[in-house]
């Protein structure tokens, strides 16, 4: 297995490319119909409407200015990224949100009729969705994605520019157990809670996804927020989000046990950890991980909260390394040795003291069949 890294527009968005096996076949469908937009039908929602189980929906590049809902249908809806894995169809094929015909449902996307693994959305760009009215908690969720008592894949997207007030400016995840896998998730903002990504009482899969430039204004969560949740968050690359209490790239709230395994966090800021912020009894394990160049206290603990933390390495933080937390005692602290920093490559070089450095407990080895390497991005041997 291999990763490739690709620059588009003028942000710096990674895309982690995993070649070994065509999209068409990873999301496939069971053999149903393929309805094209807008050749067979004038919208995507209308397109929906007219699937059944197991139906291809496949939409041409363009702007379609819709807020579009699932229906509970077990269909894939794809844009011609899946035909070719041609990246340039993901940004030239886009669902706009800014235009919905009622303000309390404005999410671009929703899963809310207990949508499963067979309910796919892939290769598009998501943006410009102001959330939707959630009765409990009260508050706007879900600005680009909202997942409701839904489990979805949602792959090789890019949620950029959406909002909440309350929870989930990206993707709002509430009782579910979402795929979340290979997306860029950017420049997303919300007032309180999870600027690219919140969980409430669920159990994500959040795997070699981009979280850049997300921003909280007033509470936690910049990256990723985890509420009363059970997530993976393995391999993502976590850059410059922000928010103004815990948690700059992830917090954890609340009985939350997260397994936040493999990550690159670099320059996120929060003033309750910058990396990693854990509280109200939160204990994730925290496991090869890199933490670097971040505005604060690289993993910060209230005193109800014990993560556990293995064979991380902090580099350049600008606050402590374990803010109240009990600091372990296998931890490094040295430059990662990245490839380039200043163009975005977060990959290591051959002689960074990262590779062959991480547990083995949680994963034996990494897909070279060599030891464990920290961060999102292996060096492959």
């Amino acid at each position: 297995m291999t990763r490739q890294f690709i620059l588009c527009g003028s942000i710096c968005v990674l895309f982690a490319v995993i070649v070994a096996e065509p999209f068409f076949q990873i999301v496939d469908a069971g053999g149903g119909r393929t309805i094209r937009i807008p050749q067979d039908h004038s919208s995507i929602q209308e397109g929906i409407d007219h699937a059944v189980d197991g139906d291809t929906i496949l939409v041409a590049p363009g702007t379609y200015h819709e807020n579009i809902n699932f229906l509970g249908k077990k269909i894939v809806l794809a844009s011609h990224f899946i035909l070719k894995e041609d990246t340039t169809k993901i940004s030239r094929t886009i669902l706009d949100g800014s235009k919905p015909d009622n303000k309390d449902s404005a999410s671009v996307v929703s899963f809310v009729s207990g949508e499963d693994s067979s309910s796919v959305i892939i290769g598009f760009t998501i943006q410009n969705g102001e959330a939707t009215l959630i009765l409990e908690p009260k508050g706007y969720g879900g600005g680009g994605i909202l997942c409701k008592s839904s489990s979805p894949k949602i792959i090789r997207n890019i949620i950029q520019n959406n909002s909440a007030y309350a929870y989930g400016g990206g993707i709002y995840c509430q009782h579910g157990s979402p795929q979340i896998i290979q997306n860029t998730v950017m420049l997303n903002n919300t007032n309180t809670f999870g600027g690219g990504i919140f969980c409430n009482k669920a159990s994500p899969k959040i795997e070699e996804n981009i979280l850049q430039y997300n921003s909280v204004t007033y509470g936690r969560g910049g990256g990723i927020h985890c509420y009363s949740s059970v997530a993976l968050i393995k391999r993502n690359l976590i850059v410059g989000n922000t928010c103004y209490l815990e948690g700059g790239g992830v917090c954890c709230e609340s009985l939350s046990a997260a397994l936040i395994i493999n990550n690159t966090f670099v320059r996120n800021q929060g003033v309750g950890g910058s990396g990693i912020g854990c509280i109200k009894s939160s204990s994730p394990e925290i496991v090869n991980n890199i933490i670097s160049f971040g505005g604060g206290v690289s993993v910060w603990c209230d005193k109800s909260s014990n993560p556990v933390m293995t064979h991380n390495d902090f580099w350049k933080n600008q606050g402590e390394h374990y803010g109240n937390c009990k600091p372990p005692s296998d931890n490094l602290f040295v430059d990662p040795l990245f490839v380039d920093i200043r163009k975005g490559a977060y990959h290591l070089k051959k002689d960074s003291p990262c590779i062959d450095a991480g547990d083995t407990t949680l994963v034996k080895k990494d897909p070279d069949g060599t030891k464990p390497d920290l961060g999102a991005f292996y060096f492959h041997e």
